[in-house]
């Protein structure tokens, strides 16, 4: 910021947590501060125009700390596509370009839908299939080109479909596996980018005993599917996870309704290892993503999105190393918001830092998107920008690629409607 009377006075002006301003706001501010200024030779004219000219070259620049306003943020609408009624959504990059959306359609079935997007172009949907009835959907690309489904079937148990994706965006139904009763599901990939085996996905279910229980799973290049291990915790409500190098990490609402994370080493032959655990505060809604390291020796960045007990939107960093050693490292917090999802969007590389973004459904129940990046030394976070779009009642959010990303949502209507959004600087 800049404090032409060395004072903290500017920054006084901002509401208590808002690290973004509007440009115009901030000219008022600049402009009372310099009519302010004392300085013997204020009432030369060159020096008045120097001035001016620093002013204005300022605030063509914009705001460093940017922010509500959709137009003054990083944040930008690109295209709309609205589909039929739905109840529930989940969405994961499938490809290059490429996402599906696996919702309950108005049938109380699975419906799987491709769509080709880029930032910049018109969505089109691609392809769609249709499985049977479900009542909970969870959904993770497991390979390039691949994507598998973790829903709660109409017997109540968990049953776990691969899908492959092909280049056009046709659909295959590859591969299904059943296991037992679950009431919560989520499903999330192994990030190990320097192994060349096969890929492993991990599902987090709440079993019949109201317990966490972790089940990993192989994904072949053909889409085959193969359990490989199981892991039981204790009591939860509430699950997430989202991979690390060599395994996952699971997010849950605890017995004291509190965020609990655990570590989980996934060997290459599908083992499963308990690692490490960390606690936060009360939380009544959780998710959860990673970006996977840069090189074998470096840690992952997990964040996650949480309603806390304020039912405000708090944002928390952390560190796993590859032996699943967790460290908490930032925390932001948002204004009050029901539902939630968080996605990576962009992986830093040396200054450039990684890019996530949450998407929720604010305290006016719209849906609103908000950037973060994290600094990839020491997982610090620092919002970018927002934008907000109208009324929903659900949403889901995915990278589909480098800086661009879907929200898949219920609108007010109750269809769905598949946003993209280019995510720059």
């Amino acid at each position: 910021m800049i404090d032409l009377d060395g004072s903290n006075e500017l920054q006084e002006v901002l509401p208590q947590g808002q690290k973004i301003v509007n440009k115009h706001n901030t000219m008022a501010v600049l402009l009372d501060k310099t009519q302010r200024f004392v300085h013997p030779i204020t009432n030369i004219p060159f020096l008045k125009a120097v001035l001016l000219f620093l002013l204005v070259t300022y605030l063509s620049l914009g705001s460093v700390t940017g922010s509500a306003r959709a137009e003054d943020s990083e944040i930008l609408r690109k295209d709309t596509f609205v589909a039929g009624n739905v109840t529930q959504i989940a969405a994961a990059r499938s490809r290059h370009n490429f996402a599906v959306t696996a919702v309950r359609d108005s049938d109380g079935n699975l419906r799987v839908i491709s769509w080709r997007v880029r930032c910049g172009t018109p969505i089109t949907r691609r392809d769609t299939e249709v499985a049977g009835a479900v009542s909970e959907i969870a959904l993770t690309q497991a390979r390039d080109g691949f994507v598998v489904t973790a829903v709660r079937d109409s017997d109540g148990n968990l049953r776990v479909i691969s899908w492959e994706v092909e280049p056009n965006g046709t659909i295959t139904r590859r591969d299904t596996e059943v296991a037992g009763a679950v009431s919560e599901i989520a499903v999330a990939q192994r990030l190990d980018p320097f192994s060349p085996l096969d890929t492993f996905i991990v599902t987090a279910v709440r079993d019949s005993d109201g317990d966490l229980r972790v089940i990993s799973w192989s994904v072949s290049n053909t889409g085959n599917l193969t359990r490989r291990d199981t892991e039981v915790a204790g009591a939860v409500t509430t699950i997430d996870v989202a991979g690390y190098n060599k395994g996952v990490v699971t997010g849950v609402r605890d017995s004291a309704n509190n965020l609990r994370l655990i570590s989980w080493e996934v060997a290459n032959n599908g083992g499963i290892t308990r690692r490490d655990t960390e606690t936060a505060g009360m939380v009544s809604a959780i998710a959860m993503d990673s970006a996977h390291p840069r090189t074998a020796a470096d840690p992952s960045i997990v964040v996650t999105a949480l309603r806390d007990n304020n039912n405000n939107l708090r944002v928390i960093s952390w560190s796993v190393s590859d032996t699943g050693n967790i460290i908490r490292r930032d925390t932001e917090v948002a204004g009050i918001v029901s539902n939630i999802d968080t996605a990576q969007i962009r992986l830093g590389d040396g200054p450039i830092k990684d890019r996530f973004v949450t998407a929720v459904r604010d305290s006016n129940a719209d849906l609103r998107i908000i950037g973060w990046s994290v600094d990839t030394a020491n997982a610090d976070l620092e919002r970018l920008g927002t934008a907000v779009a109208g009324t929903i009642s659900n949403v889901a959010v995915a990278k589909v690629s480098n800086s661009c990303a879907i929200t898949a949502v219920r609108d007010d209507n109750n269809n769905l409607r598949i946003i993209s959004w280019s995510v720059t600087n």
